[in-house]
């Protein structure tokens, strides 16, 4: 992995090798909520051509408004409403804030000419499964409703990263469920399945695994899921663990990236194989050498980046026009 002439590792990753190291939360001794205070804390970015805004959607029932960021572009056009896309950040589950997912968001919403909204959801372990994935999905209904006349609610999409990549194919089985139309759906290095955590013969880990490891990952998924349902997944509530459900068919179409030192790899090939399989059209993205969250140290100029943000905006023109 240390060669530059490596053709395991994709040439615009190879400097950013040695700087990317294993993060350690579940050992670590600084305490959670210190941590997401931490993570809280996003560089402030110029924001050129679009307006960021905070409204508090209504929640699931019985549970308070969901805070939700909105990236509006200045110069939508008149005749028209845009479209809209449900962005949900990453963290494992148990860390972040929407504000982390901004910066591409912003650049994402003048390229399509859409409104985007993140949600700031509950967190684990405070907050358990079903948590997460309903107040995402109260955001969605919000939109699919129109966004208090700003958005049109029968063009829609969905998409995350990490964490919010797995809560955004779970939001898109609810909709197929519940019958609200999605354009298409983006997940980039999906958190998917409890078994990448608990089973590690099945889903052994890659040898160039950093930032998030399989002990990161059983913290993620036991805070979510509560012991209860680790030691009995099928008891989990529905949506909890997207890679387990069975009938896949009918859901919306898929761009599923992933880098094969990404202990989200296995999962993610077989989620977007499994997709296929049931008759959804799926473009899949699989990086060699990336390890998880790997484009965060890419240049903005990189062949690479270029790459990988024009898959996802490619299925996003195409699918919202």
């Amino acid at each position: 992995m240390s060669s530059s002439n490596n053709p395991d590792v994709h040439p615009d990753l190879m400097k950013s090798m040695g700087a990317a190291k294993r993060v350690d939360f579940a050992t670590s001794n600084i305490p959670l909520w210190l941590m997401r205070f931490l993570s809280g804390f996003v560089p402030a970015i110029p924001l050129v051509g679009v307006t960021l805004s905070t409204v508090h959607v209504p929640g699931p029932p019985g549970c308070k408004p969901v805070r939700t960021l909105l990236i509006v572009p200045k110069n939508l056009p008149q005749d028209r409403l845009p479209p809209a896309v449900l962005w949900i950040h990453g963290g494992g589950l148990i860390l972040g804030t929407p504000e982390i997912s901004v910066p591409r968001c912003c650049l994402f919403a003048l390229e399509l000419n859409a409104v985007f909204a993140l949600p700031d959801y509950r967190l684990a372990p405070d907050h358990r499964a079903p948590a997460a994935v309903d107040d995402c999905y109260a955001v969605l209904d919000w939109l699919k409703n129109g966004a208090d006349g700003r958005v049109d609610g029968s063009v829609l999409a969905v998409g995350g990263e990490s964490a919010g990549g797995g809560l955004a194919a779970a939001v898109v089985q609810m909709a197929k469920d519940t019958r609200v139309a999605i354009r298409s759906q983006i997940l980039m290095y999906p958190m998917l399945d409890d078994r990448s955590a608990f089973n590690a013969e099945e889903y052994p880990e890659p040898a160039g695994v950093k930032i998030w490891h399989r002990k990161n990952n059983i913290l993620g998924w036991s805070s979510y899921l509560g012991e209860e349902h680790v030691k009995d997944p099928a008891s989990a509530p529905p949506y909890a663990i997207p890679g387990r459900r069975v009938d896949l068919s009918g859901l919306a179409e898929a761009w599923i990236g992933v880098g094969t030192e990404d202990l989200f790899h296995q999962e993610d090939v077989e989620y977007a194989r499994r997709l296929k399989d049931a008759g959804v059209k799926v473009e899949l993205m699989v990086v060699p050498g990336a390890f998880h969250a790997f484009d965060a140290w890419l240049d903005n100029k990189s062949s690479l980046r270029k790459d990988w943000d024009g898959g996802m905006l490619g299925v996003l023109k195409r699918t919202l026009a």
